[in-house]
């Protein structure tokens, strides 16, 4: 025989090898989509889990106001607490205990700081009240951060 050639053995080898890695890559790829739909639909209830506790603790503060701006005597002296600003301080004690971000947006904002940006404009525009409940999420990049916004 003229050149060298490859021992079967090694053939085997090197086949063996690429069929395996092959194998690994195809398995890789076909899991990683059941799990990227899995992680999604986690985060989708953990929203439907955080707005639904916000909006437990605006019925509370809103079925107990009169008790929080009346004194014991029954005179009026509002304290300057009621739903808006519970829902607030709920959503700040929130976002520094954890590396979720609440913010609260709406398309006439009394408060600067309520008035939404870019995206939630389009957002606000696009769906109907109450939008976490029916819409999946929406995502979106800003300061180089993938979120899923609602």
């Amino acid at each position: 025989m003229g050149g060298k050639e490859l021992r079967i053995d090694v053939k085997l080898v090197v086949l063996s090898a690429v069929l395996i890695t092959l194998i690994i890559a195809v398995v890789g790829l076909w899991s990683a989509k059941p799990h990227e739909q899995q992680l999604r639909q986690e985060l989708v209830e953990q929203a439907r889990g955080f707005a639904q506790q916000m909006d437990a603790v605006w019925t509370f503060v809103d079925a107990n106001q009169n008790r929080i701006n009346y004194t014991s005597d029954g005179i009026y002296e509002f304290k300057g607490l009621h739903c808006s600003v519970a829902a607030k301080a709920v959503a700040q004690l929130f976002n520094r205990s954890t590396d979720y971000v609440v913010k609260f947006t709406r398309t006439d904002p009394r408060n600067p700081g309520d008035a939404p940006d870019e995206w939630e404009q389009g957002a606000l525009g696009e769906t109907l009240w109450p939008p976490w409940r029916k819409t999946p999420p929406l995502e979106s990049t800003t300061n180089s951060w993938k979120t899923m916004r609602r």
